[in-house]
């Protein structure tokens, strides 16, 4: 996997989650979420070219507690976390927590330095990279 490569899903991620945020914000829901509650005119007016350039940080906008090493190991020791407030609608969160996963493990494997700045995570550290094994990853 080059950088290119990583760059680009990373950016795939990123506008996949803001085109989600968008669209909750027309959900009688979507006033709960203090992102889109600060400003929810100006995410309901978002269109696809802006969402794309928006999209193109060189880093995963999605936060999946990658920087919450004792997170990690209770998701992978199979503790109970309990979810946040107002989180993503299961369906989504779990396509979305899928496809993160999958691009933090490959690119932690490829080289741990960009995992770290694109994710900036200590997934390297928490086990999602060494320890977990994909039913695990799975399970999360």
């Amino acid at each position: 996997m080059a950088v290119q490569d990583s760059l680009d899903l990373a950016y795939q991620l990123n506008e996949r989650c803001l085109k989600l945020l968008r669209d909750v914000t027309g959900t009688p829901d979507g006033g709960n979420w203090p992102l889109i509650a600060h400003d929810p005119t100006l995410w309901s007016t978002l269109d696809a070219q802006t969402i794309e350039r928006a999209a193109r940080f060189p880093f995963v906008i999605l936060d999946v507690h990658f920087t919450g090493v004792e997170w990690w190991r209770e998701v992978i020791d199979g503790s109970a976390v309990p979810a946040a407030p107002h989180t993503w609608p299961a369906n989504v969160s779990e396509q979305l927590m899928s496809e993160t996963l999958v691009f933090a493990w490959h690119t932690a494997k490829w080289d741990r330095r960009v995992a770290r700045l694109s994710l900036w995570s200590v997934a390297c550290r928490s086990g999602v990279d060494r320890g977990a094994t994909p039913q695990q990853l799975a399970t999360i």
